[in-house]
């Protein structure tokens, strides 16, 4: 899970803006755990915005997960980063089709 402090809002949407491969590579590692281990919803990043001293929470529901990884696919297809296209690809096999 990305677990970080970030001044504010601006911040936190830069940081998901700028950091795509991290924010999806994170996607898929945390699904994957929560897959194995049986979970329901699972924590992806969570933000601690320091001008307001909130924090800011991701998670993914189990019903979300096939379009998220989907996501994820499509991200690394467009940034040419095919090893990461064939384990998600694999992911969603080991998940969906067996």
């Amino acid at each position: 899970m990305i677990d970080i402090e970030v001044e504010d809002y601006d911040e936190m949407n830069t940081f998901i803006k700028e950091e795509k491969d991290l924010f999806f590579t994170n996607l898929i590692l945390c699904i994957e755990k929560g897959w194995k281990e049986g979970l329901t919803n699972v924590g992806v990043a969570k933000f601690f915005i320091k001008d307001t001293g909130n924090t800011i929470s991701i998670s993914i529901e189990e019903d979300d997960w096939y379009e998220t990884l989907h996501l994820a696919l499509y991200h690394f297809e467009d940034a040419e980063e095919y090893e990461y296209c064939v384990e998600i690809n694999t992911l969603i096999a080991k998940m969906y089709e067996e």
